[in-house]
């Protein structure tokens, strides 16, 4: 009996650890209202580690199978779309990173492309991928930041990724994989890791960090693509 309760207690504090992700989601908002980047980089990378923790978690202490009357899933889609989308697009805004006449309407589309992406049945397909480019806004606005290119360039990267919301690339969910799993961990930490280290010497960042970080980024996307490209051959 005491065994049972602890699991059931176990599968809570799982899905409390899920629902934290909302307050640093909150705290990031905070510290764009004050235009305190750097810290809102920070929160929003914390939300990140949780959520990157929080499923794996979860499936190992069962909380499903030991709350069932509680939908994690959907728990997890609420904080996801507060810190993917809502809080990055305020970001973009706040921060003058889309040109002024344009950043209200660009704003508009990215939450509606991700409204659609979040609502898809099948936006994680039945072989753990993620189906679309999955709004990784939050990863978008760290080198849209930190690189500081033109407003006009960021922009068209901008647009280009809500269009591939609809594109059906299988892009990897690394602590799911079927296949290259391990790879896609790594890869995942070694961003993670750079990442962190951008931050920590922000506004001077190492550029061997940021540009090794953004090489982390686009191998993740080149292994998606690779991966899409061979199931469908293996279809046909």
């Amino acid at each position: 009996m005491i065994s049972i309760e602890r699991n059931t207690l176990n599968a809570w504090l799982v899905h409390l650890f899920t629902a934290s992700g909302l307050l640093w989601g909150f705290l990031a908002i905070l510290a764009i209202v004050a235009n305190s980047w750097r810290l809102a980089l920070l929160w929003m990378s914390v939300a990140v580690a949780v959520d990157a923790v929080d499923g794996p978690l979860s499936r190992r202490l069962r909380a499903r199978q030991r709350l069932p009357q509680f939908d994690g899933a959907l728990l997890d889609a609420v904080v996801d779309f507060q810190n993917y989308v809502v809080v990055p697009v305020l970001f973009m805004h706040m921060a003058g990173l889309l040109p002024a006449q344009a950043s209200v309407w660009a704003v508009a589309i990215v939450l509606l492309a991700s409204g659609y992406w979040f609502g898809q049945s099948d936006a994680k397909t039945s072989d753990n991928y993620f189906k679309g480019f999955p709004s990784y806004w939050n990863v978008t606005v760290f080198y849209l930041f930190l690189f500081g290119w033109d407003a006009r360039i960021n922009l068209a990267i901008v647009l280009a990724l809500s269009a591939l919301v609809f594109v059906p690339i299988k892009y990897f969910y690394p602590t799911r994989a079927p296949v290259s799993r391990t790879t896609a961990i790594t890869i995942a930490l070694f961003w993670g890791a750079l990442g962190l280290v951008v931050l920590l010497r922000f506004p001077n960042p190492q550029p061997w960090a940021l540009w090794g970080s953004l090489a982390c980024a686009l191998y993740y996307v080149l292994m998606s693509i690779r991966r899409t490209l061979i199931d469908r051959r293996t279809v046909v």
